[in-house]
């Protein structure tokens, strides 16, 4: 079952898009809205980890979902368009990344998750799922020498994230896949990233964020 998310369902040229991607209708995909989107990442941690009440944070190229999980079931969701690709695009367009421009990404991320009334800093469990966050993982894992090759339940911590902030922005975006663990297809988006879920975990009073590798498609 072939589906889109955020990049699409937001594309000033969404019709044209899909047009492309169905094969002019030979292909049916279908666009999730951001509750769907939301709804399908949650069944992936669910039915992987045993998360019973915490929050669901899924970071793709487009936009953020955070989830509320009560008793293991779906609660609030919000949706807000902090993806890695287009805050790399907006904030991080330059080879390197200036404080300053990092300071900008804090703030806006801040702004977009404060505006949203219910996300108290309750702290409590965080499972994160999405390619950034699985490849952050990695790379914590290789800088720590990590002994396994998994990243499922894999407990990343806020210092941690920031310790591999602090490494990228030190490169030029073509350099940071130099670095153990980020491929070359994601050396100049990891950062916005890491950035975003840094903010979250900070806003939300939360130490560290589980890794899941299950996801949407799963």
């Amino acid at each position: 079952v072939p589906v889109a998310t955020s990049a699409v369902r937001d594309a000033a040229n969404a019709e044209v898009v899909v047009r492309a991607l169905t094969a002019d209708g030979a292909l049916p995909v279908r666009i999730l809205s951001a509750e769907e989107e939301a709804w399908y990442g949650y069944l992936g941690v669910v039915n992987s980890t045993t998360l019973g009440d915490g929050h669901v944070l899924d970071l793709g190229g487009g936009s953020v979902q955070i989830s509320q999980v009560v008793g293991r079931k779906l609660g609030r969701t919000v949706s807000r368009p902090l993806g890695a690709v287009r805050m790399t695009e907006r904030f991080l367009p330059r080879q390197r990344a200036s404080r300053a421009d990092l300071k900008s990404l804090r703030r806006h991320v801040a702004r977009e998750l404060d505006a949203v009334t219910w996300l108290e800093r309750s702290g409590g469990r965080m499972v994160g799922i999405g390619g950034t966050i699985r490849t952050l993982a990695t790379m914590h894992q290789r800088r720590t020498r990590y002994p396994l090759d998994e990243v499922q339940h894999y407990l990343l911590s806020r210092d941690g994230l920031e310790e591999l902030i602090d490494a990228m922005a030190e490169l030029p975006a073509p350099d940071r896949s130099r670095l153990p663990g980020l491929k070359p297809d994601r050396a100049d988006i990891t950062l916005a990233g890491a950035v975003v879920i840094a903010t979250a975990l900070e806003r939300l009073g939360v130490d560290q964020v589980e890794i899941c590798a299950q996801g949407l498609r799963e």
